[in-house]
């Protein structure tokens, strides 16, 4: 076609240029003959500077070839010149963009650019959502922050990728290294184990919890030797870390109670042995008889400090072991503790329970105990004749009274309440025969000698 004059239409020859060389290029690529296509592209945005598509065609062809700089100039001359026709770059062409930077971060991060490498990862994420591919980019980008000891930046960029449900084996690992450079054993021990439930081979993260069950032996056999030093607080430090390493471990967890225990904590001890206890399936036998005792120490420690609630608490679960010297010494404290609340009736059961655990006939005969218990009985037995005499009712009285001579036939006060019962009943034999033995036992007592005398003529 001919302009006016006879002249050539150029507009119309350039585009027939254009066209030529596209297709130029479009064979040349085909045929993995970059070069070709890259100087064929070129041509065409001489001829046509104005087409985005011929940009980003040329930045395909600059990543093929592995230039991700001039990939990157490219991609960008083609998105600003979308942008200024009004429109937004369409999605694939900003995750290539975001692809890029992220290889490009990569590259950068192989040569020991670590610096470089963050600059990149982060550009490629000002592109990327929340999704599985800025997940990725967000580990790349921990690696950096690694390399360059940043440990508490790549740990972020770790979380984040748990946070958002994205976690793989690889990041879980990577995860768990940090949170043990940073002395965060238990979080340590929780990431390791979520990346091997996501991958049971995974054979770094195998290694790593190799490494951390050793660590755990190691913390163990020197908070074995601060023990026997007698340093209790540095031993429950090591056994703490050792827990945190090998949180399984039935046996680190009872070493650590009987260490907390030493220490004067039943509470915290009590937690650990029920903690030993679950990890066996409720069977743990060296386990259970501690707990039992240490069940009875923090419900006395507990009243000590008033807490006769919690106190109570604690030695129902002790006296659920009750048996042998120890239940009876289980039962005694926590009719102590009943009694204190103003519960006597079950203060004075857990006493006679006591009694016949450790009865002198018996096959766990304890004369001291029994005789500790006998004592808190006969009291008790006192104050309820002292309460039915105050009540008029004598009959009572003079049982509770005779049952607390039982008990402790060697106390004047018991002798002298039974003797006054026995008067107003008009019971002169057992008047005479309480006020002698109260003379016996306190030769000077007054009362005795007063009693005494009404009844034998001096």
């Amino acid at each position: 076609k001919m302009e006016e004059g006879g002249g050539p239409n150029l507009e119309e020859l350039q585009e027939g240029k254009v066209e030529a060389l596209i297709q130029e290029a479009e064979a040349a690529t085909s045929s993995g003959d970059f070069a070709t296509a890259l100087s064929a592209l070129s041509a065409a945005i001489f001829l046509r500077p104005k087409d985005p598509n011929l940009y980003r065609w040329r930045a395909d062809v600059y990543l093929d070839l592995c230039d991700l700089n001039t990939a990157l100039a490219n991609y960008n001359k083609a998105a600003t010149m979308i942008a200024a026709e009004g429109e937004r770059p369409d999605h694939t062409l900003t995750e290539t963009v975001a692809r890029v930077h992220d290889a490009k971060g990569l590259a950068l991060l192989d040569n020991g650019d670590f610096d470089g490498a963050i600059v990149a990862f982060n550009e490629s994420l000002s592109l990327l959502g929340r999704n599985q591919e800025s997940s990725n980019v967000r580990l790349h980008r921990a690696l950096a922050f690694m390399g360059l000891d940043n440990t508490a930046a790549a740990a972020a960029d770790l979380e984040r990728i748990h946070d958002a449900d994205h976690a793989t084996a690889d990041s879980l690992f990577l995860l768990a290294r940090l949170h043990l450079q940073n002395h965060r054993l238990a979080d340590a021990r929780e990431a390791l184990g979520q990346a091997l439930e996501l991958d049971a081979g995974h054979a770094q993260a195998v290694l790593l919890r190799d490494a951390m069950q050793d660590s755990a032996a190691t913390y163990e056999d020197e908070a074995i030797k601060l023990m026997l030093l007698g340093h209790v607080d540095k031993a429950i430090t090591n056994l703490s870390s050792a827990v945190d390493l090998d949180p399984m471990s039935a046996g680190l967890r009872r070493r650590r109670a009987l260490a907390h225990k030493q220490r004067g904590d039943p509470f915290t001890a009590a937690a650990d042995l029920e903690a030993a206890i679950e990890l066996c399936d409720g069977t743990y036998p060296e386990a259970e008889r501690l707990l039992g005792v240490t069940y009875n120490d923090a419900g006395v420690q507990a009243a000590q400090s008033g807490d006769l609630a919690g106190a109570l608490a604690f030695l129902d679960k002790a006296a659920l072991k009750a048996d042998g010297k120890v239940g009876a010494r289980f039962l005694m404290n926590r009719g102590d503790v009943r009694k204190r609340m103003g519960n006597d009736a079950g203060a004075l059961e857990d006493y006679e329970r006591a009694l016949a655990i450790c009865d002198p006939k018996g096959a766990n005969r304890d004369d001291a105990l029994n005789w500790e218990v006998s004592c808190k009985v006969s009291l008790m037995h006192h104050d309820m004749g002292i309460a039915h005499f105050n009540r008029t009712d004598y009959g009572r009285a003079l049982t509770s009274f005779s049952l607390a001579i039982k008990c402790n036939p060697n106390v004047v006060q018991y002798r002298l309440s039974r003797a006054q019962v026995a008067q107003v009943q008009g019971k002169w034999d057992l008047v005479r025969t309480d006020a002698e033995a109260a003379l016996r036992l306190e030769p000077g007592d007054a009362r005795a000698r007063e009693m005494l005398a009404r009844v034998v003529p001096t």
